[in-house]
Parts: structure tokens; C-alpha cells; sequence
């Protein structure tokens, strides 16, 4: 009897380490799990992206009214969980006669897609509708994007038109793990004499 007390008291004892080792092995695979998706996280291949303009009727823009019409065609790399969703950034720089610097501005859009057709409309004379791409179920529906055009100092410039005779866009893709496509498009814009 005694000794049928003594087993039971050992296999209790032992039953008592054995689960304490299991919650220690436990806790060290979560923790080696955890470190190996850090690492995969790490080893994970940079993303690379392309941007390119393809300019419509971009080369002039004479008349405030009339809009002028440009395609750009984005790609990013795969795979999708560590690139996309990609943004794209349209920068817009004016300058005088002179190529002196007169104001820049930045409009924001997403990148859902590896690859992605947009077609804009710019007006490089009106800022408060200085461009509209389809952002909404249709294109009567997609809203004007307001362009702040900063000089030098930060301080806003409600007409650079009055002073520019050059607008560059600048299209940048930037995917979500790193990588970067850039592309430049040159817009002659008749000065506006100021009334």
C-alpha cells in the first residue's frame, strides 16, 4: 500500500514537471514562431515600380478654359501583401520665363492594382480645379483636386500663371515595402497677364 502511495505521489510529481516543461516548450516555439515571421518579414524582396506619362494634348496649354488631357501608366511589382496598396504622387513645379522657380504643390491618389491606367485632367491656370481623374463612379462624378502651390518660403501662390510659362509634373509610385518609379511631363503654359 505504501508503496502503490509512493507511485501515485512520483506520477503526480511528475505529471506537475512534465506540464511546466510542456508551457516552457510552448512559450519557446510562440516565441521562435514569432522571431521566424520577423525575419520572413525581413527577407521579404523590396518592391520596384515604373511610372510613365503618355502625354495626349500635354504639349501647350493655351487657354485657362480648356483642360489638358494626360494618361499615366503605373506598375509595382508583386507580391501584393508587401507592395501594394502603392501611392502615387503628382507633383507640380512652375517656373518663369527665366526657369526660376515660382511655387510647387503635391496631389495624393492610391495604387490599388500592379497596374494601373489613370487619366488626368490638369488646369494649370486654375488651381482651385487643378485636376480631376476618375476618383468616383463615373467621371462627371469624380471631383476637382485643389493644388496649394508654395514658393520657397511656404507661403502660398494663388496664381503662379501670372509669372510661369513652364509647368513640370512629376509622377512618383511609391509601393508599400520600399522601391520607386519616377517620371517627368513638360507643359508650355502661356503667361496670364494679371487683370
Amino acid at each position: 500500500m505504501i508503496a502503490t502511495l509512493l507511485f501515485m505521489f512520483l506520477g503526480f510529481s511528475q505529471d506537475s514537471t512534465d506540464s511546466q516543461a510542456r508551457a516552457s516548450a510552448a512559450q519557446a516555439l510562440s516565441e521562435v514562431g514569432d522571431l521566424r515571421r520577423v525575419v520572413q518579414n525581413e527577407l521579404r524582396p523590396g518592391c520596384s515600380a515604373s511610372v510613365r506619362w503618355q502625354p495626349g494634348n500635354a504639349a501647350r496649354a493655351l487657354d485657362p478654359q480648356t483642360p489638358v488631357a494626360v494618361g499615366l501608366v503605373s506598375m509595382v511589382s508583386a507580391p501584393r501583401e508587401s507592395c501594394l496598396n502603392a501611392e502615387l504622387r503628382i507633383t507640380a513645379n512652375y517656373y518663369d520665363g527665366n526657369g526660376t522657380f515660382v511655387c510647387s504643390g503635391t496631389i495624393l491618389l492610391a495604387q490599388g492594382d500592379f497596374v494601373q491606367n489613370t487619366l488626368f485632367e490638369f488646369r494649370p491656370y486654375l488651381l482651385d480645379y487643378f485636376s480631376k481623374w476618375k476618383d468616383g463612379p463615373t467621371w462627371e462624378q469624380s471631383t476637382f483636386h485643389r493644388l496649394v502651390c508654395n514658393d520657397y518660403d511656404g507661403i502660398e501662390v494663388r496664381d503662379p500663371s501670372s509669372r510661369a510659362t513652364l509647368l513640370k509634373l512629376f509622377a512618383t509610385v511609391l509601393p508599400r515595402r520600399g522601391g520607386l518609379g519616377s517620371d517627368e511631363l513638360q507643359i508650355s503654359i502661356a503667361r496670364q497677364v494679371p487683370r
